[in-house]
C-alpha cells in the first residue's frame, strides 16, 4: 500500500498538470487490491487533497458512472505532495520497520 501511495503522489508531483495522474479509479484492481482495500489508503490520499468523485455515464448508458479520486488542477503547489511523501516514507520505516531501499526513491519535481 505504502509503496503505490508513493508512486502516485510521485507521478502527480512529476507530471502536475497531467489530468491522468491526478484521477485514479477506484474500481482499478491493482488499486483496489494494493490501497482501497487497506485501512486508511484512501484517506490518505483524500487527506493529500484527493476528491472522491464519480464519472459521468456516457449519454443512452445503463452504467451508473464509475468512483475515481481526483485531484483537483486549481494550481495546487506540490509542497504539501512533497510533504506528505516525506512523512509517509517517515513513518514506513521509523514505525512500520520497512527499509529505504523498499521504497520509491524520490525525484525532485522537473
Amino acid at each position: 500500500c505504502i509503496v503505490t501511495l508513493c508512486k502516485v503522489l510521485d507521478n502527480v508531483i512529476q507530471k502536475p498538470n497531467q489530468p491522468k495522474v491526478r484521477t485514479i479509479r477506484l474500481a482499478n484492481p491493482a488499486f483496489y487490491q494494493k490501497v482501497a482495500q487497506r485501512k486508511g489508503g484512501v484517506e490518505y490520499l483524500i487527506a493529500c487533497g484527493f476528491q472522491r468523485q464519480q464519472t459521468t455515464p456516457p449519454i443512452l448508458s445503463k452504467d451508473p458512472g464509475e468512483d475515481v479520486l481526483v485531484l483537483p488542477d486549481d494550481g495546487m503547489d506540490t509542497s504539501l505532495l512533497v510533504r506528505a511523501r516525506k512523512l509517509l516514507m517517515t513513518d514506513a520505516i521509523q514505525k512500520l520497520g520497512m527499509k529505504a531501499d523498499e521504497l520509491p526513491k524520490y525525484k525532485p519535481p522537473p
